[in-house]
């Protein structure tokens, strides 16, 4: 028998109509509840006639020897006791439907979900964490049933071939709800991890759902259909063969230790499927707990006013609720200062770059000291701009062919090529100030001053990338890097000017020079004669 999803594809259920599937589902578990309480009345009272029974049992050993009188007296025990297999085929019934009914129960939990989104998604998760609980009921009442019918079958005369049938479907009926429980404890925690629940996924259970929910209902049909009269006949036969050996004193012996052993079975088996139901009924107890959390969760979101909002165009309009899903908002770009390409937006960093390593080979390649027998008579500040003019000559001619270079060979854009030529010559100036007089007044150790400033420089300004999404170090040093304002500058050059941000980015960079001349004019006369030390302990290791 199939039972068809409800809903169709795409359909949107209402607040209103999810509370009344919930109430309806509260409902059903309250029955289901009811059910389980009857059932367990029932095997309580098959297992007090079964310790009724067994009571007499002494009693009919004993009365082997008395002649006739035990006879007629063992017969009238299995006469009293002969309605006791209607009793246990109609336990056997009622446990059947109870475990079809929660197998109907656990899909209309799965019929409410309906779409989730962020606001009901923790009513899903009750949802899904409901459902396998029931789902291990479920299992724990199969297994406590197929049990129940072996312990029957293994204590009949003739062994019926059918409900070995019935124990291989409930096999396999055990193995579906084991995958249908992993199914559904993946789902909630994809639930719980994204807030939504995939179509393919929520095909998947409901296709598991239906394929055990139908496999349970074949199991009933087959059980009502060729074992419940059968099992039936094959109690009272065996009732009637116990009456007719009843005559047989020694017969009888056995027939008490048979039927004490039958009972036995049958009270355990029924003992174990009593504390099957009572774990049922404790999940079930939970689940209408889940139940009203959902019902509650689900009456918070119906009192929100922006989401009934969206409700009411999901189904009034769901057209233009999946245009707006699709492009939330309409984008229009207005460039202020365009570009025309990349490599227009990345001369103004390489430029600035590589006029820094031009100072830095200038100072690598020529002496920055005068020799002693060339500066006598000299001052020391005298000595430092007569070497200085030829590093700065050198370095605006490096400038100058950087930046020609890049608008005649490279042909960049640059509405204001005059200006980025005079930045560029004035970032030489500033560079090969700063570099030459580093190596002047530290010797070797400037110039690996020079190299870290420079690295310092290509990740603090924002030549390649934003300076906002660097570390807070970086953010920190921007404004004190000349390479900042040097290239800001030449920004200014290649997509157009704003207002006087070009004058004042070389205002900035011009504070450098006085800086630099501190460093290698005044600095220089107390470094002078620890640096001579150095350099010297240096040159005596062999290395330089």
């Amino acid at each position: 028998m199939d039972i068809p999803m409800t809903g169709a594809p795409g359909k949107i259920q209402t607040e209103g109509d999810a509370i009344t599937s919930l109430n309806e589902i509260k409902d059903s578990l309250n029955q289901l509840t009811d059910t389980i309480g009857v059932l367990k009345g029932t095997l309580r009272t098959v297992n007090s006639l079964n310790d009724g029974v067994k009571g007499t049992l002494p009693d009919v050993s004993r009365m082997i020897t008395s002649g006739e009188d035990t006879a007629q007296s063992a017969r009238t025990l299995v006469d009293s006791t002969r309605g006791m297999s209607d009793i246990v085929t109609q336990g056997v019934d009622d446990t059947l439907d109870q475990i079809t009914k929660t197998e109907e129960t656990v899909y209309e939990t799965f019929n409410v979900l309906g779409n989730i989104s962020d606001t009901s998604a923790d009513a899903a998760i009750n949802t899904l964490k409901a459902m396998e609980s029931m789902t291990s009921a479920m299992i724990t009442q199969l297994n406590s049933f197929g049990k129940l019918l072996n312990d029957i079958n293994t204590k009949l005369p003739v062994k019926l071939t059918d409900v070995t049938q019935i124990q291989q479907d409930l096999g396999a009926a055990v193995k579906q709800q084991q995958d249908l429980l992993v199914k559904l404890q993946s789902a909630e925690k994809t639930v719980k991890e994204t807030r939504r629940l995939p179509g393919d996924m929520k095909d998947d259970i409901g296709d598991s759902l239906s394929l055990a929910y139908n496999t349970i209902s074949d199991i009933n049909n087959f059980y009502k259909g060729k074992v419940e009269v059968p099992l039936k006949d094959s109690l009272d036969k065996t009732y009637d063969a116990l009456g007719t050996t009843a005559g047989a004193l020694g017969s009888i012996g056995n027939l008490v230790g048979q039927i004490d052993t039958t009972l036995t079975s049958v009270n355990t088996s029924s003992q174990s499927l009593i504390e099957a139901l009572d774990s049922s009924l404790n999940l079930i107890n939970k689940s209408q707990e889940r139940v009203d959390d959902m019902i509650n969760e689900v009456n918070k979101i119906a009192d929100n006013k922006q989401l009934n909002k969206i409700m009411d165009i999901m189904k009034n309009d769901p057209e233009r609720f999946s245009d707006f899903m699709m492009k939330p908002t309409d984008m229009q770009t207005n460039k202020i200062y365009p570009v025309e390409n990349y490599g227009s937006a990345m001369a103004p960093f390489y430029t600035i770059l590589a006029i820094w390593v031009g100072g830095l080979i200038l100072v690598a390649l020529l002496k920055t000291k005068v020799e002693p027998s060339r500066a006598e008579g000299l001052k020391l500040y005298e000595t430092y701009f007569g070497r200085y003019l030829t590093f700065m000559l050198l370095g605006i001619f490096q400038a100058l062919v950087v930046s020609l270079g890049d608008l005649y060979m490279l042909k960049i854009q640059c509405l204001e090529p005059g200006k980025f030529v005079l930045a560029a010559v004035i970032a030489s100036i500033v560079f090969t100030n700063i570099t030459y007089s580093m190596t002047v007044s530290f010797g070797d150790v400037g110039k690996a001053i020079v190299v870290v400033f420079m690295v310092i420089q290509v990740a603090g300004s924002g030549g390649t990338f934003p300076i906002q999404v660097t570390p807070k170090f970086f953010q920190m040093v921007n404004p004190l890097l000349p390479f900042t304002h040097l290239i800001n500058a030449m920004r200014e050059c290649v997509a157009g000017l704003y207002e006087n941000a070009y004058w004042i980015d070389i205002r900035n960079v011009l504070v450098y020079i006085p800086l630099s001349l501190l460093v290698g004019i005044v600095l220089r006369k107390k470094v002078l004669e620890l640096n001579e030390f150095f350099e010297e302990k240096l040159s005596q290791t062999g290395i330089m």
